[in-house]
């Protein structure tokens, strides 16, 4: 059932707006008061090359869909069906692979930045937020992934039947 519901998107605007809203006040009411990290800052710097692999991965998934179409042989209106899903998915991919890439920028960034300097907190709280934002993305689209892949191989599962049974003369 849970499945069923992130594989349809739902509650995904609203997971992601609390994530990243809970993340971005917890950094501002935590900074100063708890410390977390010697160099938050430097962390972050860390955090960037996980940011860029989760925009490699996204990428590399929004070509496995693409591929997944182009091998489908299926009737014009399961091809149909297929197609709106996978725009669908693509378009929400490309999304992700730029909050992942923007993300990957900001946090790459934070280690020029002094500690001292007032506006530092708020710039880890947006920059952490972003990325927090974008990991429940990720997650989302890794469940709508698997929903277009379960569509695809039960129209493969579907036509290797149907040939069994034209080959039979059934």
């Amino acid at each position: 059932m849970i499945r069923r519901w992130l594989q349809a998107g739902r509650g995904r605007t609203l997971s992601t707006l609390v994530v990243s809203a809970g993340t971005f006040a917890a950094i501002i009411y935590g900074w100063g008061r708890i410390e977390i990290a010697p160099k938050p800052l430097e962390c972050l710097q860390k955090v960037a090359f996980v940011a860029a692999a989760f925009s490699v991965t996204a990428y590399n998934l929004r070509t496995r869909v693409i591929d997944l179409i182009l091998k489908h042989e299926g009737s014009p209106e399961r091809a149909r069906k297929l197609s709106v899903t996978a725009r669908n998915c693509g378009k929400k991919l490309t999304n992700l692979v730029l909050l992942f890439t923007l993300a990957a920028l900001l946090l790459g960034s934070a280690g020029f930045i002094a500690e001292s300097w007032p506006a530092a907190k708020w710039f880890t709280a947006t920059t952490v937020a972003i990325f927090a934002g974008s990991c429940v993305q990720f997650f989302y689209i890794l469940f709508a992934f698997e929903r277009l892949e379960r569509f695809v191989l039960n129209e493969a599962e579907f036509k290797a039947g149907d040939s069994e049974v034209k080959r039979l003369g059934l």
